[in-house]
């Protein structure tokens, strides 16, 4: 036997067990086209008891037994019905006429669908002899039983009546009824099976009758009252009356079993019950399961007040009232136990209008749809004062509205019925309304049919079939209702309208979708819901709370939460190409696999304004709000998206505030708007967006709080598009990349990018990738902090960067490289306008980072205030190129090289008529900038370095195994190298100054302007003035294999200890001086304006050495160390020195060579005005020329020749 929610006709039971294709609509219209037979009294021995002792066998009350599954279950009909059931179905059920093609009780391992066990005389146990045993008037055990003439406790009952006569007076046989009929005590007078009180609620003041009946019941004695109080004449009496048209008003004061149905009314007539002695406060009208009760044809008017109407059946609709073109108002009732083979169990209305007031419908069944209520063909019922419609059971719809009909339910309770198919609660169908005003839909049930026969299984509470609108409002409650399939609460077919205001829609189930709401999909419908709540609803497939199609609005402190389900939307599901409006509202703690809040499908639109969806959990996508692809969502107005978050580890977990499918749409903009405090495990905390998707952030809206593994903020797959417009991006946090988000083309204007955290990963403020592009302006991106590298924003393979005039990038921190920006494998980076300042990175590029063949193109920007830890205080390249026009990078710190700026690994980089001043490189070289490893730098047109500090070499530039190009207008000032090069420093390098001004230089070591190291170097038409180097080379040293060409220089008041304007040292070193003027230079030791040692050549061609001084030897120049001097057409004028004032060969150089050569105005302190020769291999003095005054000390006022001297007309 199937359990108690899904029990059949026992004929479906057979069918199905025999093989039998018959669907429940065939064989409902079996039974209802069959014709009715007559019920014969049972075997009065309660044989039903005990069942037979064999599956599937019946034993009829003619001792017939037959096999339902060769006979079928009617196999008793012509057998005087059933005595047993069979031993797998054991018990029988109380309830007549509705099994065995409603003919015979039903047989069940439980039969509480179907009134209970069937009882044997409740209360007493008959004797033996009650089976042929009757009183004096010839009524049996039964009917003393069915008639109430005794009651529970002993007395007599209100069927005995009030006369004075006792049952002894009534004796047979012997035996009075308490003697025969029970053993210890009197016949109970419960009512027969299905016919029993049920608890309704208290009576307010009386309700007034309906306008159609004021005036039509004339209550003074005079002919057009009746009384009826005789028990034995009721039905007579009843059914006299109400064939008298003078007679308006009948007070009944006895109970009436029917003997036939009564007759149709064609008057107005009140029927009031008056039975208040009685032990029920209802007089019972009983149709004993045989007939139909009231009929009101058109025109007339019935009212019944305090009546209890039970056991009514027809083979047609209304058991207990069919009302045609009628009125009809009944007033605390009880309508039970009603059977209808057609539609309205207890009550069907034509055209009619039927009000139900403090009135309770139970127990009800109807063999198609209404199995308590249906009103048809314009119709108006309503159900109001308190009244319950509760426990009926049926095949579809427990009150059913259709045809224009109206239903009214107010301050009342539909509740805890069953029906097989759709409506547990109510149907509107067919242009009907339904309005709920402080009323309750409540735990209505629709069981699902074995085998899947009834199509549809919708609408646990409601059922709309092209309704014209469904109103709940004022309190009302649509509540605890369970579907088997659609629209737990309500199911919504058809164009139809559903509005709740200030009404609750909760704890509603829905095995597929719609666990509160369905609307049928690719049919419209509108739900309007206005300061209602939708709560704790449930569904498998989609939509926990509703699911629809067509527009769905939820306004004026309307709430959908804690609603669940499995699938898709746990508050919110709308369907393709639906609308949704939330206008202060509230979505909160719902959950699904996708969309935990909202899900919108395809091609859906939704506006969120002054409302909040927060606190949702989805299992895999949208854990705020999922939109399907090509859908549109717009977040304004103070709206909040916040605290939804993902949570299973094996969904995609993409999107915990907002997920946005292929093409969609999503703006949130407005003062306080924002997407905050949103979680998921992988993608996108706040927002994310699949390809094509498009996202706009507008003024006063922010994306905040918010945290992932990748994008915190957001995360935009590839050809995505987010803008940031005048709004904030905070305080988001990834554990991986893209603390603020993760994005493919974002434009961000007049926006913050503040606070956010990238734990692990790179970028965290905006992680750029899958070769998009990210644009910026009049931004400010500030305090973010990433792990790894790119502390605001990381450009990931193939992307491009914009920045442009107004953004600003402060205060950010990389714990690897770049504190601002960092860019890798291919990228392009454009900016222009833009400030970044005081950015931190731990490692290289404390601004700045490039890597991986990109490509960067600075203009007028402004780097300063920026560290790295390692490399390039503002700027790192490596494999990468740089165009930098107009820029100033000022006041940054790396920790090793390249305080300013670092460039490395093949990178090309060239600096137009920028700035590039107070760097400092605390530990390494390059305070200005620094290349290394097969780099290309070009300064051109006006660039300037000034006042840079390197801890190592070159104070403004340091080159190793680099290519170095100064050009036109670059000036190099007031840098400073604790060793080498206080100007620049290169190292194993080819370089080129053209038109170049070095000046105010200092190194702690070599070379104050420039420092040579086996490099290969040019310098023409340039200008190295005011240097100093604490060792060799004021203005330029060259040193171990290093070739210094200078060409149309001046070198002027450089200091040095050895070689005031240059020096060369080292073998294989060669520097040559042409048309260089070397003037006002100062050597502490040797060589004023220039020296060469060690090895190293010395050439000077058609150059002016003028006043140049030492306090040592070689006041123009000196060689010495197995160095060698060329020197021709020069003139050397104004030196000074202690020996040689103009030129010293020292100790063992190589070999000088002096031609065609001036010596004027030269003073040595000591000897050798002019020339002084120590000990050179080979000395040449060929036409030169010695002219004005010479001074020597104490020898060689011209020269002193301490050498082997070859003069050739000299």
């Amino acid at each position: 036997s199937a359990p108690e929610d899904f029990l059949l006709p026992e004929e479906r039971v057979m069918s199905l067990s025999s093989g039998d294709n018959m669907d429940l609509a065939s064989a409902t219209l079996a039974a209802t086209s069959a014709s009715f037979v007559e019920a014969p009294l049972e075997m009065k021995e309660c044989s039903w008891l005990t069942p037979t002792e064999e599956d599937y066998v019946l034993e009829c009350n003619d001792g017939y037994q037959c096999n339902v599954n060769e006979e079928g279950w009617e196999c008793c009909s012509d057998h005087d019905r059933r005595a047993k059931c069979p031993l797998n179905s054991p018990m029988m059920c109380a309830r007549d006429l509705a099994c065995g093609n409603y003919t015979d009780h039903c047989c069940f391992e439980d039969c509480s669908s179907y009134g209970g066990a069937r009882p044997c005389f409740p209360g007493c146990t008959d004797l033996p002899t009650a089976e042929t045993w009757a009183d004096a008037a010839g009524r049996t055990c039964e009917d003393y039983y069915v008639d109430e003439l005794c009651t529970e406790d002993g007395g007599y009952g209100l069927g005995w009546g009030s006369n004075s006569t006792t049952f002894e007076d009534f004796a047979s046989s012997g035996l009075s009824a308490d003697e025969a009929c029970c053993a210890f005590t009197v016949l109970s007078v419960t009512p027969p099976p299905g016919c029993g009180d049920v608890t309704l609620p208290v009576p307010g003041p009386p309700y007034p009758l309906r306008a159609f009946l004021v005036g039509a019941v004339d209550t003074s004695d005079d002919g057009h009252v009746a009384i009826i109080h005789d028990a034995v004449y009721a039905f007579t009496q009843l059914n006299a009356t109400m064939h008298d048209s003078g007679i308006h008003t009948i007070y009944l004061e006895t109970h009436v079993v029917l003997e036939a149905s009564l007759p149709d009314l064609h008057h107005d007539l009140a029927v009031l019950g008056n039975c208040s002695g009685a032990a029920s406060p209802r007089c019972s009208v009983s149709g004993e399961s045989l007939y139909r009760l009231f009929s009101v044809k058109p025109g007339a008017a019935l009212r019944l007040e305090a009546m209890r109407l039970c056991l009514g059946f027809t083979q047609g609709g209304g058991a207990a009232l069919m009302v045609q073109g009628g009125t009809a108002l009944l007033v605390r009732c009880l309508l039970e136990a009603h059977t209808a083979l057609h539609a309205g169990g207890a009550v069907y209305a034509v055209g009619a209008e039927v009000r139900l007031e403090a009135t309770n419908v139970t127990q009800s069944t109807a063999s198609t749809a209404g199995a308590a209520l249906e009103a048809t063909d314009g119709s108006h019922l309503i159900i109001e004062g308190g009244s319950v419609v509760q426990d009926n059971t049926g095949v579809e719809c427990t009150v059913h509205v259709q045809g224009s009909s109206t239903v009214v339910v107010n301050a009342s309770r539909i509740a805890d019925n069953e029906v097989q198919s759709y409506g547990g609660g109510v149907c509107a169908s067919d242009n009907s309304t339904l309005l709920l005003h402080r009323a309750e839909i409540w735990n209505n049930t629709e069981a699902s049919v074995v085998g899947g026969n009834a199509a549809g299984y919708d609408g646990g509470g409601i059922c709309c079939q092209t309704c014209m609108e469904i109103e709940v409002e004022s309190g009302s409650s649509i509540s605890g209702n369970a579907a088997g399939m659609y629209g737990g609460g309500v199911q919504l077919m058809g164009a139809s309208h559903l509005r709740l205001a200030d009404a609750v829609l909760c704890d509603n189930t829905a095995a597929m979708s719609g666990g509160g709401v369905y609307g049928l999909e690719s049919v419209a419908v509108y739900v309007l819901l206005t300061g209602s709540l939708l709560c704790n609803n449930t569904a498998e497939v989609a939509g926990g709370g509703l699911s629809a199609y067509g527009r769905v609005a939820l306004v004026a402190a309307s709430r959908a939460e804690d609603n669940w389900v499995y699938g898709e939307g746990g508050a919110l599901h709308l369907h393709e190409s639906s609308e949704l409006e939330l206008s202060e509202a509230e979505v909160r703690g719902n959950f699904a696999w996708d969309g935990g809040g909202v899900y919108l499908g395809k091609s859906s639109t939704a506006a969120i304004s002054a409302s909040s969806v927060v606190e949702n959990v989805a299992g895999n996508r949208g854990g705020g709000i999922y939109t399907a692809q090509l859908g549109a969502l717009a977040v304004y107005n103070r709206s909040s998206v916040a605290l939804n978050r993902i949570t299973w580890e094996d969904g995609e977990g993409e999107g915990g505030g907002v997920y946005c499918d292929q093409n969609v749409t999503l703006r949130v903009e407005g003062e306080g708007t924002e997407v905050s405090n949103n979680s998921v495990v992988y993608w996108g905390g706040g927002i994310f967006m699949a390809e094509f998707a498009a996202v706009e952030v507008g003024t006063g809206a922010g994306v905040k709080g918010n945290e992932a593994d990748l994008g915190g903020g957001f995360y935009g797959a590839r050809n995505s598009r987010l803008r940031l417009t005048g709004s904030t991006l905070a305080w988001n946090t990834a554990h991986n990349n893209g603390g603020g988000g993760v994005g493919c083309i974002v434009e961000i204007a007049n926006a913050s990018i503040s606070n956010n955290w990238a734990v692990d990963g790179d970028g965290a403020g905006v992680h750029c990738h899958q070769e998009g592009a990210l644009v910026v302006r009049s931004a400010l991106l500030t305090w973010n902090l990433a792990s790894r590298s790119g502390g605001a924003i990381s450009m990931d393979e193939g992307t491009s960067l914009s920045m442009h005039a107004g953004a600003r990038c402060e205060n950010n921190v990389a714990g690897f490289d770049g504190g601002c920006v960092v860019s890798n494998e291919q990228s392009a980076l454009t900016i222009s306008g833009v400030l970044m300042r005081n950015n931190l990175a731990s490692s290289a590029g404390g601004a700045l980072a490039s890597y991986g063949n990109s490509s960067v193109t600075l203009t007028r920007s402004h780097f300063e205030g920026n560290i790295a830890h390692n490399a390039g205080g503002a700027i790192f390249l490596s494999f990468s190129t740089l165009v930098m026009h107009h820029c100033s990078v000022e006041q940054n710190l790396a920790d090793v090289n390249g305080g300013g700026m670092q460039f490395t690994s093949y990178s090309v980089a060239r600096l137009v008529s920028s700035n590039i001043s107070m760097n400092h490189a605390a530990e390494g070289a390059g305070g200005g900038l620094s290349a290394t490893f097969e780099v290309e730098v070009v300064l051109d047109e006006g660039c300037v370095l000034r006042a840079n500090f390197a801890k190592l070499y070159g104070g403004g530039v340091h080159a190793y195994v680099a290519k170095v190009y100064m050009g036109p207008g670059t000036l190099l000032q007031d840098n400073y190298a604790y060793y080498e090069g206080g100007g620049y420093a290169l190292s194993s390098s080819d370089g080129r100054m053209q038109h170049v001004e070095v000046t105010a230089c200092l190194s702690g070591g070599n070379g104050g302007a420039g420092y040579h190291r086996r490099t290969s170097m040019a310098v023409v038409g340039s200008r190295i003035r005011g240097c100093t180097a604490l060792n060799s080379g004021g203005g330029m040293a060259a040193v171990t294999r290093s070739t210094l060409r200078l060409e149309s220089v001046e070198l002027v008041s450089n200091v040095a200890e050895f070689g005031g304007g240059a020096h060369a040292d080292g073998q294989g070193t060669v520097m040559e001086l042409v048309q260089v003027d070397t003037m006002y230079n100062t050597a502490g030791q040797l060589g004023g304006g220039l020296s060469s040692t060690n090895y190293a050549s010395l050439s000077v061609v058609g150059s002016r050495l003028w006043a140049s001084s030492t306090d040592g030897l070689g006041g123009g120049a000196a060689v010495r160390g197995r160095a060698s001097l060329v020197v021709g057409n020069c003139t050397f004028s104004h030196g000074s020195a202690a020996t040689g004032a103009g030129i010293a060969v020292l100790e063992d150089a190589a070999n000088a060579s002096i031609q065609h050569s001036a010596f004027i105005l030269n003073h040595a302190g000591e000897r050798a005005g002019a020339v002084y020769f120590e000990s050179a291999a080979q000395a040449l003095v060929q036409h030169s020329v010695s002219v004005a005054t010479h001074f020597g000390g104490r020898s060689g006022a011209a020269a002193h020749l301490g050498a082997v001297l070859h003069p050739h007309g000299a």
